[in-house]
């Protein structure tokens, strides 16, 4: 038997469903359906959809079903394999001191920008981009691409190491235009 306790609010119940139902997919090979199946008509907590960080208005809500789709795809391309999952590596890279960062696919990794302004490895800021280059080597980029603006950091730092680098720049919260 497995237990997980969670609080009585809507993130935490659809972070919990999200967790046992890939728990189902990955160790027991249920289908998307079946995953989902024990937490339909939750009456304690429903489930609302994942959504990005900001504080904005939700303009692309991703439902469990979504969430669960990701993973099952991640795992038929082996972007993900639970076997070769290295728990410290992932804590290692999302924790701030390893560059707060996720690799999304193999040749994609998400980070918090660097900041030039930042003091090294202090608490709650970001690291400064010459931190960012045998961690992104040892990852294997190639190229940094900057959503944000021009006043965080000098890009030819990462030229400086190697990277190519581009800038696609649009309002925090919202997408790219066409």
């Amino acid at each position: 038997h497995l237990v997980y306790y969670f609080t009585n609010d809507t993130e935490s119940a659809s972070n919990a469903a999200f967790l046992l139902a890939a728990y189902l997919m990955l160790e027991h090979n249920f289908p998307i359906e079946d995953a989902l199946a024990p937490f339909t008509g939750l009456s304690c907590s429903p489930i609302v959809p994942f959504r990005d960080a900001t504080f904005a208005v939700s303009t692309f809500p991703l439902t469990l079903r979504d969430c669960l789709g990701g993973l099952k795809r991640a795992r038929e391309l082996r972007w993900f394999d639970l076997d070769r999952f290295d728990v410290d590596e992932y804590d290692h890279m999302d924790d701030p001191d390893g560059g707060d960062m996720h690799r999304i696919c193999p040749k994609f990794v998400a980070f918090r920008g660097p900041d030039d302004r930042a003091r090294m490895l202090d608490e709650g800021e970001a690291l400064p981009p010459q931190a960012y280059a045998h961690m992104f080597n040892r990852l294997g980029v190639t190229t940094v691409v900057r959503l944000n603006g021009t006043e965080t950091y000098d890009k030819r730092a990462f030229e400086a190491a190697g990277f190519r680098h581009c800038d696609l720049f649009f309002t925090d919260c919202t997408t790219p235009s066409e």
